[in-house]
């Protein structure tokens, strides 16, 4: 079976607010579908000098399942990584 991946797709950028725990964010998305799946890619870098990369399958709930990946930054938790 060849690997399809389709191009980006609705792509766009925002800004959010702290808000309770969560820091202030800046947050760039895009969708693309690869073998038939949409997925929902993003980037998440708070003003605390952190990045976040999520994907997940588009409409599923990453509450009621976990997302498909997440990635933080983790050069502040393993120095030298």
């Amino acid at each position: 079976m060849a690997f399809e991946i389709g191009p980006r797709e609705n792509a766009q950028t925002f800004s959010r607010p702290a808000r309770g725990n969560y820091p202030a964010y800046e947050g760039a998305i895009h969708s693309r579908v690869i073998n038939g799946t949409e997925y929902i890619f993003g980037r998440f870098t708070y003003e605390t000098g952190e990045t976040a990369v999520q994907a997940i399958v588009r409409g599923e709930s990453s509450r009621e399942k976990p997302d498909v990946h997440y990635w933080t930054d983790i050069k502040d938790q393993y120095p030298g990584a």
